[in-house]
This record gives C-alpha cells, structure tokens and sequence, in this order.
C-alpha cells in the first residue's frame, strides 16, 4: 500500500472495534459503522477509509492493552501483505480516561530506559505473527517508534520479511539503541524500506535520534503560535499535491532547535539527571490535566531552570531558549493551580 493509504490505516487505529466479531471484516465496513455513530458522522478522515480498496483491506488481529501496558494495535491484510499498525499516544482528557497517562508515562520512560513496557508488548505482539511475510510496519507518533524500535529488534529471519516501515512524525531513537542496532540500521536493505515523514513544524518527531533521514513535508499551518506546533503533529497536517507531499528541505526553525537541545542536551545527562529533569513529568501524570496543559508545564519547567542548564551546557541550549523569548505571545505556561499541585507532591515525593 502507498504512504497516502497507510497514513488513512494510522487514523483508523485510534479507534477501537466494539468487539471481536470485527476481525475478519474489511477496514470499509469498519469505517462506515465508525460513521453511523453520531460522534464520527461527519469524519472526512473516517470518510476516506469508506473507498473500494479499503473493502479489499481485512482486519486481521487487533489488540488493546490500556488497562495495562498502553499498547494498541492492528494487523491489517490487503493481498498479500500484512499491515502492523500501531497507535500513538492518547491524548488525556480529565473525567473521561482513567488510564489515559500511560502512554505518556512510557514515552518518558523511553528518556531514562531502551526497552519500555509497551515497546515490549508491541514486539510480543508481532512476534506472535512470525510466520507470516510481506510484513509493513506502521504508525503515527508514537505509534511510528513503536514500528521503527520493533523492526530493530526482531530476529534477523523475520526483518528479512519486512518490506516498509513507515513513521508519521514519529520521534527517534535514543543513541545506544542506535549504536546497539548500527549494522542493521546501516545495511542498505533497511535504509531503502524505511520512510520517516515530518511535518515540518512538529517537535515530536524532532527528538532523539532517526533511524534514516527523515522525508520533511511543508506544513498547512503557520507555525507562528504553539497552538500550531501543537496542531502540526497531527497526521493530517501535511501539504499535498494530488497524491504527492510536498517536501521542504529541513525542518522549521522551532523544531530545529528542539531536535539540537534533545540530541545534544538529554543524551549527555547522566542517567541521576535525566530523573531530576523528567522528575516533575511523573508527577503531573497525576494530575487531571489535559494534553495540552502538560506541555505547557514542560516547557514553563525547562524555562524555569534555564539559569542551571545554561551553566552546565550553554551552547546547546541558547538557541532553544532565546527563540522561546522572542515567542512570548506563545502563552506558554500552563494554569496556576496545575502547576501548583504538581510541586506540592514533587515536595512530598523528594
């Protein structure tokens, strides 16, 4: 299947199938029923999965492990390939997910730690499929990682039948795994059959370290605001021609200096302060906080503490930080009271 198509397959798995009875059934057939619930009707996403060759996509396995490892994916079939697509993070929304920090829990477990709990899962989950071939690995955000860190690593015999990985503003890697993997990352076989796409302004994709260049696509939004930067980690974001994204030759200022700080920054923190700085993360986990919120604060702590990061790295952090002074019409900081509470339980942890 093409990018365009694959990407339409991410969207599809953030929605959960009612019950088992869908395996089996096409991918049209599941988005139409999407359809006719009331709170999806009028999905132009939802409605691009309703085209012909979507009746000839079959769900094949799915799995959802909210409740416990935060792993969600699907295994679709379309001829003779099978499609490993996993979910990215969920965004949180208070009152009405009572497990919805997982996700994010992991993500910053993947700072401090090579093998976090649902990257496990995930590649306990394809290795249950190990007989099968003409493999595609797939996902957006973190659901990109999840695809990228599983075709490392697999066994040798099964990375063999893995025609394409693919990530949509998926983030990288962290250096040892890099190194870890290095021959494998470096054959040619794995160069040419994976395709990483970036919006040009998103900073998710930005962190850590691409397994092969990224392909930047020129955004829709105006990255003037960090409600766009925000917005342009979104699959559909992308600017388009026809059945072509347009590219841009690097990334945008912003995610630039965000992709610098992470790459030169975090992974020379010894492991004692990496906990220190992600530290006050854990602890807004659990808080009923939205997504957006959450970032705010990251970004108010890293501003707060600028003044010790500056004397332990000045050079790797002053573009980050004098680009975030000239945007302060950002609104950057995150609600009083939020911010409050997660330093009163950080006094209470330490």
């Amino acid at each position: 299947m093409n990018l365009f198509h694959l990407r339409a397959l991410a969207y599809l798995s953030y929605f959960d199938p009612p019950d088992s009875r869908w395996i089996g059934r096409s991918v049209k057939a599941f988005a139409e029923w999407l359809m006719k619930q009331k709170a999806y009707k009028k999905d132009e996403h939802l409605n691009q999965l309703t085209g012909y060759i979507y009746q000839q996509v079959q769900i094949e396995d799915y799995v959802n492990e909210n409740e416990t490892t935060g792993l969600a994916a699907y295994v679709f079939q379309y001829r003779e390939e099978h499609l490993f697509v996993f979910r990215g993070s969920e965004s949180y929304h208070a009152g009405t997910e009572a497990k919805g920090w997982q996700d994010w829990e992991d993500n910053f477990d993947t700072i401090l730690n090579e093998n976090t709990i649902q990257e496990q899962a995930a590649l306990k989950f394809v290795n249950r499929h190990g007989t099968l071939t003409h493999l595609t690995l797939c996902g957006h955000s973190k659901g990109g990682k999840l695809a990228v860190y599983t075709s490392l690593k697999m066994d040798d015999a099964m990375n063999e039948r893995v025609d394409m990985v693919v990530g949509f503003n998926a983030p990288g890697i962290l250096p040892e795994m890099k190194k870890q993997y290095r021959s494998r990352i470096q054959s040619t076989a794995y160069q040419k059959k994976v395709y990483l796409l970036d919006n040009e302004y998103d900073i998710v994709s930005a962190l850590f370290y691409p397994v092969v260049k990224p392909t930047f696509i020129k955004s829709n939004l105006v990255g003037d605001s960090l409600e766009n930067v925000l917005k342009a980690h979104g699959l559909f974001e992308y600017a388009e021609d026809g059945m072509t994204f347009v590219r841009v030759p690097h990334r945008a200022a912003f995610a630039r200096e965000v992709h610098f700080v992470f790459d030169t920054l975090l992974t020379r923190l010894t492991p004692q302060e990496l906990r220190v700085l992600t530290m006050p993360a854990f602890a807004y986990f659990a808080l009923d906080t939205p997504l957006e919120s959450f970032i705010r604060y990251i970004i108010s702590m890293l501003q707060q503490n600028r003044k010790q990061l500056d004397q332990a790295h000045q050079e790797q952090t002053n573009g980050l930080f004098n680009h975030l002074s000239k945007k302060g019409k950002w609104n950057m900081h995150p609600d009083v009271q939020s911010v409050s509470t997660c330093n009163q339980m950080l006094n209470e942890y330490i």
